[in-house]
């Protein structure tokens, strides 16, 4: 998956929670890819956001 889909991912869910994500709403509402999946291909969850 390319870096541009998994920011709009990120986007969406945070737009869906007021704005912004945290990694364990984002695991506990079960988004796909997962979190852990986001993660590792940003380096860690801050990087990615």
């Amino acid at each position: 998956m390319k870096r541009e889909c998994y920011i709009k991912i990120l986007q969406r869910a945070a737009k869906a929670n007021g704005g912004k994500i945290r990694y364990k709403k984002y695991n506990d509402q079960n988004y796909t890819p997962s979190a852990t999946t986001i993660s590792t291909f940003f380096g860690s969850w801050t990087k990615a956001l």
